[in-house]
Parts: structure tokens; C-alpha cells; sequence
């Protein structure tokens, strides 16, 4: 990969657990300015809890952070504040706030945040919606009348606002059906061309991590399997980043979740 001028996002032996359950094991990543990355494994191995240290809403018992080569896990509040205002998230079902109009949840940040007054807010929403293939006559409606496609798109509208330098992408296709699945992926790509942002997905749709990001880590067990890019996934000889990519029945995964029961 990139040398380390070009490294944005840097983990180093990052372990969180929860209670007496590891769920980082020593985990380290490395992704470059500008690229698309994406995060992948089975169920309960540990991807969302990362994406969560990452942005902060957990912190690690042990390890490094680093944005711009900055550790970011014991920063004061304030310097928390400052430095989350580069990143745009996107959560897991969009976790749009109910009681606000379209245009008030894209704005948000911009608003609370950064104290943006009210209609230029509203005016840079409108231009969001517009990036993300949706009409001015959104701006007023409530999420609850939405359809999920359409939520999807507000919520990567809100990921947007402000023009981050990061973003990160909690399974922004979970629940689509196969079109607006790959519509959404192209907004992305479009997205992350467009801000030059360095973007961390994770997605459980292994066709859309083998066509639509430039590299790919697979995690297991709270630990990192396997990462690259995306190019190099056929030519690895690698057990599990083989059976969860091509969904194979037989293999260690399926060993490994029946020993472990439910979690």
C-alpha cells in the first residue's frame, strides 16, 4: 500500500471488549488519501464496534487511532469535537431523526455544529439533495414518508453536508433491493470522487465489495483476516476471505459461529 505520507486513517493494535467478550483483537488498518475502502465479515465479527472506535462513540482499552497521524483516542472533548466535524457518518438504517423535515436532518451538523445560520443551511441541503438524485421537494417532507431507497439517499445527503474529508459508511445498502443497491454504491463512488474523501464502508453484500471500492479488509473474530485491494481478492489463497467472498457453505466461518453459539 501507499507509503506513510499518503496514510489518512491508521489503527494500531486496537482492542475493545465488551464485559469479559473481545470483540477487537490487536486489530491494525492502514487507508490511503482518497480511497474507497471497505470492511467485511460474517456476523458479529467485530465491524461496527471498529467503525465505532474509529469515530469515537467507543474507546478502545488499548491502541492507536490516528487521523492524519494524530491519535485520536485520548483527545480532550473539544479537540473530539473539532476533529469529528472532518468526518461524515452514515449509520446503519440511515438513524434519521423522526421529528425533523428532510432538509433539518442533512443540515444538522451545520447547524448544531457548526452554527451555520438557518437558510443558508437549508440552501446547502438543498444542494445535497440535488448530489444524491433527489428533488427540492424533498426538503420538507418527514423521513417516516419516505421510501427506504429514498432514506438511504437522505441519509448519505447528511454524510456529505459540509464537504468532510472522511467518510464512513455503516452498511449503507443493507435492506435495498439489487437497483437501488447499486444506485446507492454509485452515488458513493460519485460522492467520494467529487469531496477527493478517504471513505470506510462496511457491507454484508459481497458483490458490491468486490466491484465497487478500491480495497477490501476482511475481519473475523475480532481480528484482521485479510486486507488489500480489491484486485487482489481472486489471486488470495486465504480460507475464510475465499468462503465469505464467494459465499461457500463449507469452510472455517461456519466451524468457528457453531462453536461460539449466538452472540
Amino acid at each position: 500500500m501507499s507509503g506513510d505520507g499518503d496514510i489518512k486513517i491508521r489503527l494500531v493494535d486496537v482492542c475493545k471488549r465488551f464485559g469479559d467478550k473481545q470483540v477487537l483483537d490487536h486489530v491494525s488498518l492502514d487507508i490511503a488519501a482518497r480511497r474507497n475502502a471497505v470492511l467485511v465479515g460474517s456476523a458479529a465479527s467485530g465491524k461496527s464496534v471498529l467503525l465505532k472506535c474509529l469515530v469515537g462513540l467507543h474507546r478502545p482499552e488499548s491502541g492507536r487511532v490516528e487521523i492524519d497521524g494524530v491519535d485520536t483516542v485520548h483527545l480532550k472533548r473539544g479537540e473530539r469535537i473539532r476533529m469529528m466535524l472532518r468526518f461524515g457518518v452514515l449509520f446503519q438504517r440511515s438513524a434519521l431523526f423522526d421529528s425533523l423535515p428532510v432538509w433539518e436532518n442533512i443540515a444538522f451538523k451545520l447547524i448544531q455544529a457548526e452554527r451555520m445560520p438557518r437558510p443558508k443551511a437549508r440552501e446547502h441541503a438543498l444542494e445535497k439533495l440535488g448530489q444524491v438524485g433527489l428533488s427540492a421537494d424533498v426538503a420538507d417532507l418527514m423521513p417516516a414518508s419516505l421510501s427506504g431507497g429514498m432514506q438511504k439517499r437522505v441519509g448519505l445527503a447528511r454524510a456529505i453536508a459540509g464537504d468532510p474529508e472522511f467518510l464512513i459508511l455503516d452498511d449503507p445498502t443493507a435492506g435495498l433491493d439489487p437497483i437501488n443497491t447499486r444506485n446507492i454504491n454509485r452515488l458513493i463512488n460519485k460522492c467520494v470522487d467529487e469531496l477527493g474523501a478517504t471513505a470506510l464502508s462496511v457491507t454484508g453484500d459481497m458483490a458490491s465489495a468486490r466491484e465497487e471500492y478500491d480495497d477490501l479488509t476482511m475481519i473475523h473474530e475480532g481480528r484482521v483476516i485479510w486486507s488489500g485491494p480489491t484486485a487482489d481478492i481472486d489471486r488470495s489463497d486465504d480460507p475464510y476471505l475465499q468462503q465469505l467472498i464467494n459465499g461457500r457453505a463449507k469452510g472455517p466461518i461456519k466451524m468457528r459461529v457453531r462453536a461460539r453459539g449466538p452472540s
